[in-house]
């Protein structure tokens, strides 16, 4: 079993940091901190009404962003493949690695 190495939070970053290794992999986990006790599964990030802090707000715009672009794509299987592609020639050690992540709200605990 796999687990993470050197988690710590980044509390200067300009938005909520995590950064951590995973699978000796260095990983930059950006996240928001919403005042919610448990996350809807159908929770619409897009809406300006969600209550977050400005490091949060900073954290979900690269999501609304992502999100509207997707809205706005035809084939978004085209789309995210040709993406994958550019990423590929651009750096070719992550051409391997490139996943695809969706906006999804993971829920962290404000304690870390």
């Amino acid at each position: 079993m796999t687990c993470s190495q050197k988690l710590h939070p980044v509390p200067e970053a300009h938005v909520p940091l995590l950064k951590f290794k995973f699978q000796g992999i260095s990983v930059d986990l950006l996240y928001a901190r919403l005042a919610l006790w448990v996350i809807p599964e159908d929770l619409d990030l897009s809406h300006d009404s969600i209550q977050v802090d400005e490091q949060s707000v900073r954290s979900l715009n690269g999501c609304r962003v992502t999100d509207r672009i997707l809205r706005l794509v035809p084939n978004i299987l085209a789309f995210r493949t040709t993406l994958r592609y550019k990423a590929s020639l651009a750096v070719p050690s992550l051409s391997l690695r490139i996943q695809s992540f969706s906006c999804s709200a993971i829920p962290i605990p404000a304690n870390l």
